[in-house]
């Protein structure tokens, strides 16, 4: 019972074996759904979740069998912000709270940044700083030197409007902590660390525009 009075509606948990999920899967995946993936290197972890009304329904994968959660939608970021520490405990990552922040993050065009990074991994430390001299580099970015053996984990978001895809965005998550690359209008790459706390901030963002886009 809340304050006013009100008899709030709890959030409503249950188990499913795979056949009713796939049941529950095609239910949900109308109209206005959202899909996020949190995979490692080696497992992939799929949440989906769609509004009716002003509730939600999750569907997420428990091991073998999958969840339903359905409850009142402000309830609904609160469901999502344990992905990001999850996915960390899964991938064996423990990133420090502030990930580095550079004021003059280093740009490169996508064939420099894939070039560079295959010369990290052939691993020859004077090939490395040639190939930052004659990018202009003032040394080899953190970012390039830890995607370029990929990334311990990757967190993509998908939103679906009647079939047609509204926003499509991926996290990382480097030994050094999360981010995302980040193509400005000149089509060049760099890299935007963010913390966990802001991972969590971009879920409930996410949850919030799926539930605009919903009409709720």
């Amino acid at each position: 019972m809340s304050d006013t009075g009100v008899r709030e509606v709890a959030v409503e948990r249950q188990v499913l074996d795979p056949g009713a999920a796939h049941a529950a899967v095609e239910g949900m995946a109308t109209g206005t759904y959202a899909t996020i993936c949190a995979a490692t290197r080696t497992r992939r972890r799929w949440t989906l979740f769609s509004m009716d009304g002003p509730e939600f329904r999750l569907l997420s994968q428990r091991g073998d069998d999958w969840q339903l959660t359905s409850g009142p939608g402000r309830h609904l970021p609160g469901e999502l912000a344990g992905i990001p520490r999850h996915l960390e405990t899964s991938a064996g990552t423990r990133p420090d709270d502030d990930p580095p922040r550079d004021p003059r993050p280093s740009r490169l065009a996508p064939g420099d940044a894939l070039a560079l990074a295959d010369v990290v991994r052939r691993g020859d430390a004077k090939r490395i700083q040639a190939a930052c001299d004659d990018l202009q580099l003032a040394g080899l970015p953190w970012w390039v030197a830890e995607l370029a053996w990929g990334a311990d984990a990757l967190l993509s978001m998908m939103l679906t409007v009647h079939g047609r895809p509204q926003l499509a965005t991926m996290l990382h998550l480097l030994p050094s902590g999360w981010g995302c690359l980040h193509a400005d209008p000149d089509e060049e790459l760099t890299f935007r660390s963010m913390s966990r706390l802001e991972v969590q901030a971009r879920l409930s963002a996410f949850a919030a525009l799926a539930m605009e886009c919903a009409g709720v």
